[in-house]
């Protein structure tokens, strides 16, 4: 029997986000993520996809006013532009099937970017490709340079005019594909129509009718890894 997770509070170390997404709790015990990530950069300049905007500074709780007290103070923040692609890599290290859907399932279900509750802004990611690879891939740094470089190539940057959407789909599945060939890992990459039975069969399983079968077995196994590594320490 265990509690539910309270973020950066108290963790259960036995649920799929714990095991997938890792935890620290002092000297009680810390798993490391197996989803990694890095940071995402533009593809277009930062003057053409960012403004900075002027706003009032909340207290921490959110809210411009505390103890009868009305906060005077004002802020700026970044805020990207509509129509700015921002190329990114996630790694899922040794997944199960019910670990990849899991984070497949989140990837796609991500509608805002930002850490932050105060950070609302809408956002949509597009999987074009799954590579299954006995390494590390490349960098998101390296994705987004080669497909800025193939843009140009083509003439299909025009700033400050935003990016067609499938100039960049194509753009960056012919980055990819080269980056592949330069890592130094065996991959096998999943593109095209392939990848589209991938993500019709993966939303079958993440049906409103199947759903629950899906997440009992995601817990369970996160459970017995619990039982098996995290447990016996």
């Amino acid at each position: 029997m265990y509690h539910a997770c309270d973020y950066n509070v108290s963790f259960c170390m036995r649920c799929p986000d714990c095991i997938l997404y890792g935890f620290a709790i002092g000297e009680s015990g810390s798993e490391k993520s197996k989803v990694l990530v890095d940071t995402a950069f533009s593809i277009t300049a930062y003057e053409d996809s960012h403004e900075v905007l002027t706003l009032n500074a909340p207290f921490e709780d959110g809210t411009m006013s505390r103890a009868g007290e009305t906060t005077s103070r004002i802020n700026t923040q970044d805020h990207v532009k509509p129509e700015v692609f921002f190329p990114s890599i996630v790694t899922l290290k040794d997944p199960t099937e019910a670990g990849f859907l899991y984070v497949l399932n989140n990837i796609l279900r991500t509608k805002h970017y930002g850490a932050q509750t105060t950070r609302t802004g809408k956002m949509r990611n597009m999987v074009l490709a799954v590579v299954l690879a006995d390494g590390e891939i490349t960098s998101n740094l390296r994705l987004t340079q080669r497909t800025y470089d193939l843009l140009k190539l083509k003439d299909e940057l025009r700033p400050p005019d935003p990016l067609l959407e499938e100039d960049v789909k194509q753009a960056m599945e012919k980055a990819l594909t080269e980056l592949l060939q330069g890592d130094g890992v065996h991959y096998q990459i999943i593109q095209g129509d392939h990848l589209k039975n991938v993500l019709a069969e993966a939303d079958t399983v993440l049906s409103e009718e199947v759903i629950g079968r899906f997440l009992e077995q995601a817990f369970r196994e996160s459970k017995a890894y619990f039982d098996t590594f995290i447990g016996v320490k």
